[in-house]
């Protein structure tokens, strides 16, 4: 992700609000859907910029980022009339908590990919966890721009992030 400056977060913000303001327009949607996908918009964001929290149990955005996945991106969804989002279960993912208690059972199920053995270090084990993490939070980010991106097809709408202020 690239670094932005005060006054760019500024103008992205002023044209998210724009964005919405025009997307709110369109009639085929109800304006708790806009609302909805306004507020998803904002979610996705939040996500991308925050993948390491979902790793680390003592982050403070740790539990907040997982009740989005879990339940609330899809209650909220399911809420207005629109269709889920198939995450999966946050139970099929390694955090930094589950890679200490269960060390071993880590390696046995990742160690051939990532080149771990029982005789790795906690900081290996934790740089491959992370890795991981790091994928698994990429494919969230996808999920939600692909949805958005199939509204924007079927309503007009411009829902989805362009990624043009994005750096890699």
């Amino acid at each position: 992700m690239g670094f932005v400056n005060k006054d760019g977060y500024e103008r992205k913000a002023a044209y998210a609000a724009r964005k919405n303001l025009e997307n709110a327009k369109i009639d085929t949607l109800t304006a708790e859907q806009h609302d909805t996908l306004a507020w998803l918009c904002s979610v996705r964001h939040k996500i991308h910029t925050n993948q390491e929290s979902f790793f680390w149990a003592e982050s403070g955005a740790f539990d907040e980022l997982w009740k989005y996945i879990d339940e609330k991106i899809n209650n909220t969804l399911s809420a207005c009339g629109l269709e889920p989002i198939p995450f999966g279960s946050s139970l099929d993912v390694w955090t930094d908590s589950l890679i200490f208690e269960l060390k071993d059972e880590f390696v046995e199920e990742c160690g051939d990919q990532y080149e771990l053995s029982e005789e790795s270090d906690m900081a290996t084990l934790l740089s491959a966890g992370l890795e991981i993490m790091y994928d698994k939070v990429g494919e969230y980010n996808k999920q939600i721009e692909a949805y958005l991106q199939n509204i924007d097809e079927k309503h007009g709408t411009r829902y989805a992030p362009t990624c043009a202020t994005r750096l890699y």
